[in-house]
């Protein structure tokens, strides 16, 4: 049986879902932080990726414009750095705090994280 309250999400134009690391609350030797000495929230996984931004050139037809969109540089599972109270937080459901994403435009991202 499928759960009727599952959602996908298939963002739109440059827009990222990510979903963001939690904070920290305890440190590795067991101290309980108090929430203003915890570490923001600044790290996020991506979960879903828009197709791009369509470009805007006049000169082309709109069956050409397919071919024109910017090319979007994170992809589906990227580990990314998150600008400070960036993006729109939503919850997929309301009665699960664990289904909060981030949706934010690619644009706003600090970074992506790639392993050497």
């Amino acid at each position: 049986m499928k759960n009727r309250n599952a959602v996908s999400v298939e963002p739109i134009g440059n827009l990222v879902v990510i979903r963001q690391d939690q904070a920290s609350e305890t440190t590795s030797g067991g101290i309980v932080l108090p929430d203003a000495a915890q570490d923001p929230r600044r790290f996020g996984t991506v979960l879903a990726v828009g197709p791009g931004q369509f470009r805007t050139i006049p000169a082309y037809t709109k069956d050409e414009q397919d071919s024109m969109r910017y090319p979007m540089q994170c992809q589906v599972g990227d580990r990314v750095i998150l600008p400070l109270g960036g993006g729109d937080a939503v919850r997929l459901d309301p009665a699960d705090e664990q289904s909060e994403v981030l949706v934010i435009s690619e644009s706003h991202l600090c970074g992506i994280l790639r392993s050497q």
